[in-house]
């Protein structure tokens, strides 16, 4: 559309917009205005070859605003969006970082990794977060090639990615059945990175093994076995977990230990008790 750009502009005289009155329904309301410009701005950003002088000077403030909305400052607290703002965020982000350079790209990205951080438990945005975070990790990872994947080679996100999804098990551990559509996100995002990408080495597949240890069972001084949330799993995500294991080669002889406490505590169903069975 030749008129989305002209209203572009219109809009960016006043990027992004605030509010010192403190009211919080005025704040919100201005927060929502700021997103549908980020939305526009990756539009348009979209639909062009290249930006004009005009256009990239908007992107620079568009950028500017979603990282200090995601990722302030030391010193300053990241706000908690309302999950319907996120929501309405994260495509404007996934086009700017398709489209921009590869620095902008990497600071976007590493911005929704921190945000991911702070985002409260319970809150439904956290399922989103790690499902958009996996979908990035799986295109620039994957052992195959994927078509329009952003360009991150030779960017800083390998190694916070890696971190990102090695703390994925001290997650599922916090969130243990509170949050089940973000404990199967985060699940889904663990069985994905070790069938289809090239993210982990050795080292880290080691790691990643003694972290899902204590999603089974773990030992405790003084208190003797103690069950990881594994147990309190619907089967569905039973079966996704075990099948991480299963993924994982040359399993520790501590993780195939802590694997059959769980199962004889889980009352598992038949198809679980098989799958553990083949882990050993």
């Amino acid at each position: 559309d030749p008129y989305l750009p002209a209203f572009l502009h219109q809009c960016a005289v006043l990027f992004p917009f605030t509010s010192n009155d403190g009211d919080a329904a005025a704040e919100d309301a201005i927060l929502a205005l700021n997103v549908r410009v980020c939305e526009l701005a990756a539009l348009v950003r979209q639909g062009m070859a290249e930006p004009d002088v005009e256009l990239a000077r908007v992107l620079r403030r568009v950028i500017r605003f979603v990282l200090q909305t995601l990722d302030p400052k030391p010193g300053r607290v990241a706000r908690t969006l309302r999950h319907e703002h996120f929501v309405e965020l994260l495509p404007a982000i996934w086009r700017l970082a398709r489209c921009a350079d590869r620095k902008d790209a990497d600071r976007l990205l590493t911005a929704v990794m921190r945000y991911s951080s702070v985002c409260p438990l319970s809150s439904p945005s956290k399922a989103l977060c790690i499902r958009f975070l996996a979908r990035i990790v799986d295109a620039q990872w994957a052992r195959q090639p994927v078509h329009g994947a952003p360009d991150l080679a030779g960017s800083q996100l390998s190694e916070l990615a890696t971190a990102w999804v090695l703390g994925l098990p001290k997650l599922l551990w916090q969130l243990r059945d509170r949050n089940i559509n973000a404990s199967a996100a985060a699940a889904d995002t663990l069985r994905m990175v070790c069938q289809r990408t090239r993210l982990l080495d050795e080292t880290s597949a080691d790691t990643l093994q003694t972290s899902l240890s204590t999603l089974f069972c773990v030992s405790v001084p003084g208190k003797g076995p103690v069950h990881g949330p594994f147990c309190l799993y619907p089967p569905a995500l039973q079966q996704t977990v075990l099948e991480i294991v299963a993924c994982c080669p040359a399993r520790s002889p501590r993780l195939a230990q802590a694997v059959r406490a769980a199962i004889a505590t889980a009352a598992p169903t038949r198809g679980i008790q098989v799958l553990a069975a083949e882990i050993g």
